[in-house]
């Protein structure tokens, strides 16, 4: 998640849920190329950084049903969004199943993890 971001997480929520909401939704071509770039060019590329911009919401949402389990939702939204984007790395596009699909047992198993220290 960019530094501009993740201040808006962390001092202003309802900011940062409304810069969220204004990100436009992927099509799947547009997914597929920034994931393909994404693994080309690494984590750091910018094809990443916005292909986690547009699934924030999603992270969102997961992350709030972990919430009052001992961290913060600032805290679940931040590791939600570190797997996102470990998850560009070892998303195979020719699996059957969308990038999000397969994010989704990521960020589940981090948030159990962290949830359970």
């Amino acid at each position: 998640m960019d530094k501009r971001l993740e201040k808006l997480l962390n001092e202003n929520f309802e900011e940062f849920l409304k810069e969220i909401g204004q990100v436009d939704l992927l099509t799947c071509e547009e997914e597929l190329a920034l994931l393909k770039a994404g693994q080309e060019k690494r984590l750091d590329s910018e094809e990443a950084e916005q292909l986690v911009k547009a699934n924030l919401r999603f992270v969102v949402s997961l992350a709030a049903q972990y919430q009052n389990r001992g961290l913060s939702l600032a805290q679940l939204i931040t590791i939600g969004a570190e797997e996102l984007r470990k998850s560009i790395l070892s998303y195979d596009p020719n699996s059957g199943t969308k990038f999000i699909t397969h994010s989704v047992a990521l960020m589940r198993a981090r948030f159990e993890e962290e949830t359970e220290k």
